[in-house]
């Protein structure tokens, strides 16, 4: 992991980032400040591929972690960690799991360490179909944005109590969890959907468009021109 080695606070954001969107990346600096401190380190951690996504357009491993390294250049004591990735890459590899990459991360950082795991509160409702989530909350204790259609922290908590799953101690754990930010409703499926939308040859369109102006960074808007991503 490319962090300090002496690194006592870290914040792992995993997810596609196909393409990388600059609300995922504002939000989770927002996030990690709030709950560990601007001097914590935030790691993004970009999923491997998902045999079962075939038809969706997608961006290599390598495309994706270009981008993401665009796009997160300027975010202090930050680091892209393609751990997931690179395990997934081996000739024995099965699936991918958080669990796996929690425990990873334990073993490569101190033992003191503080480490939390950031998701969107979709994320969350779903946890409980995680891997052993009571174990991967052991090891990387998790920090929720909320994200449409849960616009505040009790709608967010009524659906976790709905999947009848977690205790009323846990409930009250996951109630603390919430990071009090802006909404997150970025979505890298839309931006996928707006650009591919774009017929191939009209270079100037990322140029000209707001949509991607207000979405993209402009070193990854350019990438994904300049390589023809998502037509």
């Amino acid at each position: 992991m490319p962090v300090a080695a002496d690194a006592d606070r870290i914040m792992l954001f995993g997810g596609s980032f196909d393409p990388p969107h600059r609300a995922h990346i504002e939000l989770a600096a927002l996030a990690r400040d709030q709950v560990l401190g601007k001097a914590a380190w935030l790691v993004f951690v970009p999923a491997s591929r998902s045999p079962h996504k075939d038809l969706e357009p997608r961006a290599s491993d390598a495309d994706r972690t270009k981008m993401l390294r665009l796009a997160t250049r300027e975010v202090a004591n930050s680091a892209v960690w393609t751990d997931e990735i690179d395990r997934a890459s081996t000739p024995s590899a099965g699936p991918s799991y958080s669990l796996d990459t929690a425990r990873r991360a334990r073993s490569l950082l101190i033992a003191t360490c503080d480490v939390r795991w950031l998701m969107g509160s979709d994320q969350a409702i779903a946890f409980h179909r995680w891997r052993e989530p009571r174990k991967l909350i052991a090891l990387a204790s998790p920090a929720v944005m909320l994200r449409t259609p849960h616009r505040t922290p009790e709608m967010f908590l009524d659906e976790m109590k709905s999947t009848r799953f977690w205790t009323v101690p846990e409930l009250a754990d996951w109630r603390s969890r919430v990071v009090e930010l802006l909404m997150l409703d970025a979505s890298s499926t839309g931006l996928r959907n707006l650009l591919a939308a774009h017929c191939p040859g009209r270079e100037r369109d990322l140029e000209v468009s707001r949509e991607f102006e207000a979405a993209l960074d402009a070193d990854v808007a350019l990438y994904i021109q300049e390589h023809g991503l998502y037509r």
